[in-house]
């Protein structure tokens, strides 16, 4: 199956190179580490140190074309211990600490100069959320705006390799700007105010109502979805490889969550040592999401009228599962629980099917009712 691409999208050969490969294709000297840790590196060689870019680049270029994911061990070893030992590095190359509060992928640099994409960066996908996290002893709660940019291609070029999308994927970009809500005493100084940016890449994949990926034509990325297969959710798995914090008090995070049709976000964080992995809830909204995204409406007239003209007992037992999957998927907004006691009502009370209504009609017409409760 082909991935979605599209003329106006950032080629990902581009990002890959030009960005992902620049934030984590190079350690600073080992005389120029920062003193606080200095210890981690006093017993290795200096060509050890610069190794470790080699691994995390090939490590995440394997990863995009498909290979299995980090361990949690080998992603804190490659990205989090990466970008504390980068930090000074990455203010006079990458980005601007001063401005990370309006930070958008224009703000990177290479090598101090603003980069200079084939295609401007559109957001795709615009959400707010939280996540809370426990460190040892300590809970810190936070807020998130995180920005997803699709990337165009299902075959792209990475620092020499050539890596395949896998089938049903599409590659994408990601910045998430991190404010801590609350967190232990220590930490009281950060609080409401933006601690960094996260920079992300990874993959998204859209399916249907029976969890198939779906592929996006570029004559259709413009129009609502609609088609023989309706886009029900979009999931995302982004791995962090960079995290710009002035205060240096981001890590780079591992995540896996879905955004259903009506913009809602649930899924998990891999998590710290010491947790399960991929155990700590992260939850949101989405504000913008593409057209082809969005799924169609029905009206209530038209969601009634799948219980009228009705022959059979099998056909109401058939409309009200359709119903309830309708209300499960967002399509029907209007429709209220009262609106399906009255045409159930009418089904049993006026109609030659009602001495049929047994109990598993019954059975059927709660499991609409308690979904429209769930959907309310």
């Amino acid at each position: 199956m082909a991935s979605l691409s599209g003329n106006n999208s950032v080629p990902a050969s581009y990002y890959f190179n030009s960005i992902v490969s620049k934030v984590v294709a190079e350690y600073p000297p080992k005389d120029c580490l920062p003193e606080e840790w200095s210890f981690m590196f006093s017993d290795l060689p200096a060509e050890r140190i610069e190794s470790y870019a080699t691994l995390a680049v090939d490590a995440i270029a394997r990863w995009l074309g498909g290979s299995h994911e980090l361990p949690r061990d080998e992603k804190d070893i490659l990205m989090n211990l990466h970008q504390k030992t980068m930090r000074p590095h990455w203010e006079d190359t990458i980005v601007d600490y001063g401005t990370l509060e309006n930070f958008s992928l224009h703000s990177l640099r290479s090598e101090g100069v603003p980069i200079q994409p084939p295609v401007p960066f559109e957001t795709d996908f615009l959400l707010t959320g939280g996540l809370v996290e426990i460190q040892f002893e300590d809970t810190y709660a936070w807020s998130y705006t995180t920005t997803i940019i699709k990337l165009s291609g299902s075959v792209a070029d990475m620092n020499g390799l050539t890596l395949t999308c896998p089938e049903g994927k599409s590659w994408c970009a990601a910045y998430a700007s991190w404010t801590l809500v609350s967190g232990p005493q220590e930490s009281e100084h950060l609080v409401g105010i933006c601690a960094g940016v996260e920079l992300l890449v990874g993959f998204l994949t859209h399916v249907d109502a029976d969890n198939t990926p779906v592929v996006v034509d570029e004559e259709e990325k413009g129009k609502d979805s609609g088609g023989e297969q309706e886009i029900v959710a979009t999931k995302f798995e982004l791995l962090g490889i960079g995290a710009f914090s002035e205060e240096n008090c981001l890590g780079c995070g591992f995540y896996k969550f879905t955004i259903n049709a009506q913009g809602k976000v649930a899924g998990f964080e891999l998590g710290q040592h010491g947790e399960p992995d991929w155990e700590v809830p992260i939850s949101g909204r989405a504000s913008s999401m593409p057209p082809y995204c969005h799924l169609k409406l029905y009206k209530l007239s038209e969601t009634l009228q799948l219980l009228e003209n009705i022959e059979t007992i099998e056909e109401v037992i058939e409309a009200f599962r359709t119903i309830r999957r309708m209300v499960e998927e967002g399509r029907t907004p209007t429709l209220g629980v009262s609106d399906v006691i009255a045409a159930g009502k009418k089904i049993r009370d006026e109609s030659s099917l009602g001495k049929l209504w047994d109990r598993s009609v019954a059975q059927e017409f709660g499991a609409l009712l308690k979904a429209l409760k769930v959907a309310k």
